[in-house]
């Protein structure tokens, strides 16, 4: 679940995580979270008690997908921004693949309040109707309307960030690479039988085109014989021939008799 307004979407290369001054230009969409207050309604829960630990629960939660600026009172305690630069570092390969939101730390110096510097930030800023100003403050609240930034109660975020977060299923660098057209997606789920999450589908069922012919009835081969295994007093050669008779022969013409006259006998043949 997202809880960021209608505002314009954009990425951008994430800029340096570790300042101790708060930079007023901001001509993207940022979300400007008035730390102090929304640490305080986190550490009834102990969802986070910590500006480090604010800060990797937004970087991990990723429910603005755009640029998070903490704004922190006075001076980062020993170790702060040391250890975000190293989890940033840790998590560079995820940061760029846009699957976690950029988050920087921003502390004011014991010279200025946060909310000062989110009052000089709404002023200075070319771009007010890009930012979104989380806090329940309503001197904070106040001023981020005349400006005409977009406003969230701190109470809001805190919900959402304590409540379970949703599984969600990385998708791999390579589906965002090669962008493909509708019908090349739909092609390739269909071929490798899942669905647009990834889920297992069952195949089509594909039935043979039908042909002309009919199937062959398979035959069952005559068992071969053994010589050895016969018994010549088991043949009956009479019952054989009676079952499978030869072939008649034809039968061959007489030859004719030579003709003679009546009361001679044929000449007899002297060699």
């Amino acid at each position: 679940m997202q809880v960021t307004p209608n505002v314009p979407d954009a990425r951008t290369t994430p800029t340096a995580a570790t300042s101790s001054s708060v930079n007023l230009p901001y001509p993207r969409p940022v979300v400007v979270i008035d730390t102090h207050n929304l640490l305080h309604l986190l550490a009834r829960t102990r969802a986070a008690t910590s500006h480090l630990a604010l800060a990797q629960l937004l970087f991990q939660r990723r429910l603005f997908r755009r640029d998070i600026l903490l704004i922190c009172d006075g001076n980062p305690p020993p170790g702060v921004l040391t250890g975000w630069a190293d989890y940033r570092a840790h998590h560079a390969t995820q940061l760029a693949r846009g699957l976690a939101d950029n988050v920087t730390l921003r502390f004011t110096g014991p010279s200025e309040e946060a909310d000062d510097a989110i009052e000089r930030l709404l002023e200075s800023s070319q771009h007010p109707k890009s930012l979104l100003v989380v806090s329940s403050d309503r001197r904070v609240q106040s001023a981020a309307k005349r400006a005409g930034a977009h406003t969230l109660p701190a109470t809001t975020l805190a919900k959402e960030l304590q409540a379970r977060p949703k599984p969600t299923q990385e998708r791999p660098a390579f589906a965002e690479a090669v962008p493909l057209s509708t019908l090349e997606v739909q092609y390739w789920l269909t071929h490798l039988a899942i669905d647009a999450h990834g889920n297992p589908t069952s195949p089509p069922k594909v039935e043979p085109p039908p042909t002309g012919r009919r199937r062959p009835v398979p035959r069952t081969p005559a068992p071969e014989l053994n010589p050895t295994d016969l018994n010549p007093a088991d043949l009956d050669m009479a019952r054989w021939l009676q079952l499978h008779p030869p072939p008649d022969k034809p039968v061959a013409k007489a030859r004719p008799t030579p003709k003679t006259r009546k009361g001679r006998s044929p000449r007899p043949n002297h060699h």
